[in-house]
């Protein structure tokens, strides 16, 4: 974790240019495709993502955010407590319905 922060400290400081196939290999990028088909992935996974619950996504990416910061039991008690907020939310009513009505 350690290098992975000296990493990205080192590239934040330093304007440099990457290949996509350099920022997916240092963690930057999911993937890297060609040219002309940055647009439509980058669409495709953008309205993949829009259409999952705004509850979860944002619970996900704050997640995320903080396991740098947390040790496991700290991301245990986190992920806990992001559970019970999304059952707790209309989004998990919405959720088992879709998947009942074979909605997308």
């Amino acid at each position: 974790l350690q290098q992975d922060c000296t990493e990205l400290t080192s590239v934040s400081l330093k304007p440099q240019v990457f290949s996509g196939s350099e920022a997916q290999a240092m963690g930057f990028a999911l993937e890297a495709v060609a040219a002309d088909d940055v647009v439509p992935t980058a669409t495709k996974l953008a309205t993949s993502i829009a259409m999952q619950s705004p509850v979860a996504v944002g619970t996900c990416i704050k997640s995320l955010r903080m396991q740098m910061d947390a040790g496991i039991e700290q991301s245990l008690a986190r992920e806990a407590d992001a559970q019970a907020h999304s059952y707790a939310s209309a989004d998990l009513v919405e959720g088992i319905t879709a998947i009942r009505e074979r909605r997308r």
